[in-house]
């Protein structure tokens, strides 16, 4: 796959992992845990699968060779076993109910249990995330500037999204909180802090899809600062000049990702 599609694949990835950590319930909750988003994430890991009884099992193939197996149910157990030993343990027979033995094994399943929720959603992640070459150079990155520019000027609202999407994948931005969100503006930021130590947010990218108008305010907007926060909301607003706009805000991307690294770099796996 190119970069552009393995760092689309990164990011669904994250999203179905953390759609399935949200869904967890601590023990003894009635929350069920979101089986169709780890499904998917499987799906997305190639991990071969079949019924056991009522059972949905998948393997992993440890790093010595051994399978693991998965269990797609609430609390979404991995277990160092054979898929025969998982059925008798999770969905065992009235006979094999008879056999102590077997009884032992039903009632403890310390022996082979290696995960259980968050933490083996977590090594499905991590799984999913080897499967990807993240590694990119110039060529790639001035690649998705210039296919961000050409939506843009096209009016390619969806495709000028998943653009600032990638680039905030790459550069670690994320949506500001509450106090710098604008209307149905798309807002990236980075974390920042103020020469007093203050937490703050900036620069700032601001998409209205609305109005196809792109914009870039190059500055640390504390959101405890109100005079800050209402320039920051007048630029919002079309009433204060930005940074940059339009196609030079592609351009203030690019060089942040070309600035980090005149090497081939790939994007962070954490």
């Amino acid at each position: 796959m190119s970069f552009k599609a393995n760092l689309l694949q990164k990011i669904e990835i994250d999203q179905l992992y953390h759609e399935v950590l949200r869904s967890i319930g601590p023990p003894g909750s009635e929350r069920r845990t979101d089986t169709a988003a780890m499904r998917r994430l499987l799906a997305i890991g190639g991990f071969a699968s079949r019924r056991e009884r009522d059972l949905e099992l998948y393997f992993i193939k440890t790093v010595s060779g051994d399978n693991q197996v998965l269990v797609l149910d609430n609390d979404l157990p991995i277990y160092q076993t054979e898929a025969e030993d998982v059925a008798l343990r999770k969905s065992p027979t009235v006979k094999e109910m008879l056999n102590i033995r077997n009884v032992i094994k039903i009632l403890n399943d310390a022996d082979v249990l290696v995960s259980k929720k968050e933490r083996s959603a977590a090594t499905i992640r991590r799984r999913c995330l080897k499967q990807l070459d993240l590694r990119f150079n110039a060529a790639d990155i001035e690649a998705l500037a210039a296919e961000g520019r050409t939506a843009l000027e096209l009016g390619d609202t969806e495709t000028v999204s998943q653009n600032l999407m990638l680039f905030a994948a790459i550069l670690g931005l994320q949506p500001p909180p509450k106090a710098l969100q604008v209307g149905h503006c798309e807002v990236w930021s980075a974390a920042a802090t103020t020469e007093e130590g203050r937490p703050a947010y900036g620069p700032l990218i601001l998409f209205d899809a609305a109005e196809n108008h792109l914009q870039l305010l190059d500055r640390k907007i504390p959101p405890d600062d109100r005079e800050a926060l209402d320039h920051y909301h007048q630029v919002a607003l079309g009433k204060q000049r930005p940074t940059a706009s339009g196609e030079a805000v592609w351009a203030f991307l690019q060089d942040a990702v070309l600035a980090r690294d005149s090497r081939e770099v790939a994007v962070e796996m954490g």
